[in-house]
């Protein structure tokens, strides 16, 4: 059986199984779906409020519990299961970091070596899809640590992690009261967001807060809005942000990728040392997934810059 079999036999499964639950408890989908996956890892929907027949949905799991599913398939089927909700409930897609771009931080995650059993953090971890892309996608496994004040996303982000298999704890809180353990990498991708009443930008005070829960050399990788830098406050930021890290690179997303909100992705070091400075930064372009001549050169140009910062980046 191909990926793409896997996919549509599993998928098929968790809009079955979903579909089945919202019939009986008349509950919102996106529900349904984390409750048709928990009963696909563990034999039971984990919550208590929702009402099902135990024998229709361990006929619908018995059809495809012989199968071992490789986990780039459940990660595809769980996240197409997820868009369909969040269609139904008119949740925006932001919620979900596009898999390309998932990809494309794996790769960056690759060059900037991420050690066996690291610990990487999400400070809004959201339905943890882009953790799990890049997990799937690194040379080597690490923990995942993540936090969320919505509990349908962490329950969703749970659920995810479960069913890769991936270690990891995902937390119920607001990041700004949250204090991380030390942490070997930060990864996150931020929603769409302005300055708000209390004249305060959540990615700056983000990025401050738990960028000094970094190790010593430790990377920052964040998505972030291309008028992230133009925001209020933006010197006051790099000023705080220049106590504890240093720019390290940006990259520009090819606007294909957004309807509304084109992104980059900013790159900090945590310092090693007092004053420490890095010789050169990372600034790239991207040409878009699709034009792969195009993007292929972007590709070699990167990893010819890696390849003379490796003595920095390791």
């Amino acid at each position: 059986m191909n990926e793409a079999q896997s996919i549509a036999l599993l998928h098929d499964y968790i809009h079955r199984a979903q579909a089945h639950i919202v019939e009986e408890s008349l509950c919102p989908p996106l529900q349904a779906v984390n409750a048709a996956v928990a009963y696909l890892l563990d034999d039971t929907v984990h919550d208590e409020a929702l009402s099902y027949d135990d024998a229709t949905l361990a006929k619908l799991k018995g059809e495809v519990s012989e199968v071992t599913f490789p986990a780039e398939a459940m990660r595809k089927a769980f996240r197409t299961a997820l868009l369909e909700a969040f269609k139904s409930m008119r949740i925006t897609n932001a919620q979900m970091t596009p898999d390309t771009i998932g990809m494309f931080m794996a790769y960056l995650m690759n060059k900037i070596g991420v050690e066996a059993n690291s610990l990487v953090f999400d400070p809004l971890i959201g339905t943890s899809n882009l953790l799990a892309t890049i997990h799937n996608h690194v040379s080597q496994a690490f923990r995942v640590l993540g936090v969320d004040d919505d509990p349908a996303m962490c329950t969703t982000a749970r659920n995810m992690l479960d069913s890769l298999n991936i270690d990891g704890q995902v937390i119920l809180q607001d990041t700004m009261t949250f204090t991380a353990p030390e942490v070997d990498v930060i990864v996150t991708d931020f929603p769409p967001a302005k300055v708000d009443e209390r004249d305060i930008y959540l990615p700056y005070h983000t990025i401050i807060r738990h960028i000094q829960s970094l190790k010593k050399g430790g990377m920052m990788l964040a998505v972030i809005e291309n008028d992230f830098f133009d925001q209020p406050h933006a010197d006051a930021f790099k000023k705080n942000l220049n106590e504890f890290a240093m720019p390290f690179g940006l990259i520009k997303l090819h606007e294909s990728l957004f309807k509304n909100h084109p992104k980059s992705i900013f790159l900090m070091r945590r310092k090693q040392y007092d004053n420490e400075q890095l010789p050169s930064f990372l600034l790239a372009d991207l040409p878009a997934f699709s034009d792969k001549a195009a993007f292929n050169a972007a590709l070699i140009k990167l990893e010819k810059w890696f390849a003379k910062k490796e003595g920095d980046v390791q």
